[in-house]
């Protein structure tokens, strides 16, 4: 998603799914499909379904995934971790043969949420772009003060749209039922867009690093004016 402004027509092919925990998961196959087979020799991969607690019942073999649904992997590899949870998040786009082809969405910890429902940041990204905001270090996304909409943070000397989120709000609507279902039932309100201080440390948390979400911030970040209900 972040590579589509740039790419100019060039093809783009999904790489295989690889970790630090468990080097390579799946075997590519570039066919035209989303997504590539597991590879079985490497480690066992059990899928715990997105949003799911890791109880008896809930975790099910990677062969009994369901085409369309996203799951949080498990996984159990030769150097001896054990039903280890990666928190990475993946999409089942099918299979070949029995086994499920997957693709890499999100980590399971990089959720915004508002009121009961948690928006993963892959969605939030895609919205993002939809609006016309350019993806850099000086933007983040996470919930406005009030508890009752999201806030589009950005860097008070970021060229980033000042509008109030008019346009994340519809690419949001767009793409996400329940999104839309919220903000017509529960007074869920547009996003605001709020100009932050640069000196503020949000922005030192940003980090290209696996453990971090690049565009979400989870909570409220600490040391703003207090904003109107």
């Amino acid at each position: 998603v972040e590579l589509e402004p740039w790419r100019q027509g060039v093809e783009i092919f999904d790489g295989f799914f690889s970790s630090t925990e468990t080097g390579g998961i799946n075997v590519p196959l570039y066919d035209g499909m989303e997504g590539h087979p597991l590879h079985a020799g490497m480690q066992v991969i059990e899928l715990l379904p997105e949003h799911a607690d890791p109880e008896p019942g809930n975790v099910i073999p990677a062969a009994q995934a369901e085409a369309g649904r996203r799951y949080e992997l498990i996984v159990t590899t030769r150097p001896g971790l054990v039903r280890y949870r990666m928190h990475d998040i993946v999409t089942c786009n099918g299979f070949h043969r029995r086994s499920p082809r997957l693709s890499f969405s999100s980590k399971s910890a990089f959720y915004l949420q508002l009121l009961s429902v948690a928006f993963p940041e892959d969605l939030l990204v895609k919205a993002l772009i939809e609006a016309g905001y350019t993806l850099r270090d000086d933007l983040m996304v996470g919930p406005h003060q009030s508890g009752l909409a999201m806030a589009i943070y950005v860097r008070e000397d970021s060229a980033h749209p000042r509008d109030g989120g008019s346009a994340f709000d519809r690419a949001l609507q767009a793409m996400s039922p329940a999104y839309t279902a919220i903000r017509n039932a529960h007074g869920i309100r547009e996003p605001e867009t709020i100009v932050v201080p640069a000196s503020h440390p949000m922005w030192a948390r940003m980090s290209h690093a696996q453990a971090k979400a690049r565009y979400v911030i989870p909570t409220v970040p600490e040391g703003l004016p207090e904003r109107s209900a």
